[in-house]
């Protein structure tokens, strides 16, 4: 003695050689025997400490594509640790029926193919991060899905959100609504809506309606919003319009 209690006097250093075992009887006149001896297994693993936990996510995770306009889509992969990551690697699984216009990583490389993208982000340190930016172009209606997996070099004892999915609705969208103007001070507000839900809407700003027309994007939101330009007094007069966005 002092006897230890906890295995954790054994990190680092090698388990193999003489193991003891002791039985204390604490009642008075009691006799007995261990049959057979004893026997004690040990079990090895690298512990968490060494690992990565890669998570993957999409943003947006659901969108509606108006017909014939392009899809935007975000992949992003992060490290939260402990470690950190080698070798990351995310592989895309791509929307059948769209075609892919760009893929633009913030790190590392790219390898498109026909129906799978293979993401290289390289190394990730703890709480590190990088984004894949997607573009497709929507020329069919329908219901669209991409995926994509992370896996590293390093391991990831969290496999649970090593996957993400992303989908879009291409359909035909209806204009955005203008409705409930007012002026104060020479400030406009006004409501954007859609009947086809909550969509992207870019409201554009110019001072002439001569051809050729300079229309400016001075705002982006999703339906419904109301909209104030603070900037109107800027100006002798200001012309609006409201199109769907990306």
């Amino acid at each position: 003695p002092p006897w230890g209690n906890s295995l954790s006097v054994m990190n680092g250093i090698n388990p193999n050689g003489d193991w003891y075992l002791f039985v204390q009887d604490d009642k008075p006149l009691d006799t007995g025997a261990i049959s057979n001896g004893w026997s004690i297994t040990l079990t090895t693993a690298n512990p968490v400490g060494t690992a990565s936990d890669n998570q993957t996510y999409s943003y947006p995770s659901i969108s509606s594509v108006n017909l014939g306009a392009n899809w935007y889509l975000s992949v992003a992969v992060t490290n939260y640790g402990p470690s950190s990551a080698t070798n990351v690697v995310v592989n895309d699984t791509l929307p059948a029926g769209l075609s892919l216009v760009s893929a633009i990583p913030t790190a590392g490389a790219v390898l498109p193919s026909a129906s799978l993208l293979q993401w290289s982000v390289g190394n990730l340190a703890t709480n590190q991060g990088a984004v894949l930016n997607l573009v497709f172009s929507a020329p069919a209606l329908g219901g669209y899905t991409n995926s994509a997996t992370v896996s590293t070099g390093s391991g990831d004892p969290n496999p649970d959100d090593d996957t993400t999915i992303a989908a879009a609705n291409v359909v035909v969208l209806s204009p955005p609504v203008v409705s409930n103007v007012t002026f104060s001070g020479g400030v406009p507000t006004f409501t954007i809506t859609n009947a086809s839900g909550a969509v992207s809407v870019i409201i554009q700003a110019t001072t002439n309606l001569v051809a050729p027309i300079n229309w400016t994007s001075i705002s982006t939101n999703t339906t419904p919003f109301t909209f104030t330009d603070v900037n109107a007094t800027n100006y002798p007069v200001r012309f609006y319009r409201s199109i769907i966005g990306p």
